[in-house]
């Protein structure tokens, strides 16, 4: 894990390198917990060789966590589905992910009781990922993520 000191923001506040996370439910890692691994800033040298993401280039580890074998399912069925062909875990490039400032939640002070829970299964995850936002943003941003998902995830 590289700290490069670098304070990047997310959808509830600051973001820093070791910060654990929830991703939305929505776009190629929904509703996963990992932990931010590095950060660069936008425009830097080492987010601009990585990603043609406008903001900063927040790396996340998608591997941390005791994820149940129900989980696992379904997150093979997830990049089966987004790479056309069936995918297992072990496949799955989960340990370096660059993922974007707008689509990470701060879960770095919620408790282990509730990320473990993120861990076990889709529906828990959803549940825990929608708790949190409408403790922290504006129900419109929720009403948006329901649009954005075909009105899968609602309250």
């Amino acid at each position: 894990m590289m700290n490069n000191g670098y304070v990047s923001k997310c959808i509830n506040g600051d973001l820093r390198v070791g910060d654990d996370v929830l991703h939305l439910p929505v776009d190629d890692y929904p509703i996963m917990r990992g932990r931010v691994t590095e950060i660069y800033p936008a425009g830097s040298k080492e987010a601009t060789e990585t990603t043609d993401n406008p903001g900063d280039c927040i790396h996340v580890d998608y591997t941390v966590g005791l994820r149940t074998d129900e989980r696992i399912a379904e997150i093979e069925a997830v990049f089966s589905d987004l790479y056309n062909g069936p995918r297992i875990i072990e496949d799955i490039p989960l340990d370096d992910v660059i993922d974007s400032q707008d689509c990470l939640i701060r879960i770095s002070e919620r408790s282990d009781e509730e990320k473990n829970l993120i861990d076990q299964c889709e529906g828990c995850a959803v549940s825990t990922a929608f708790a949190i936002l409408t403790e922290l943003i504006a129900p419109e941003l929720i009403a948006e993520l329901d649009a954005q998902s075909g009105g899968s995830y609602k309250l």
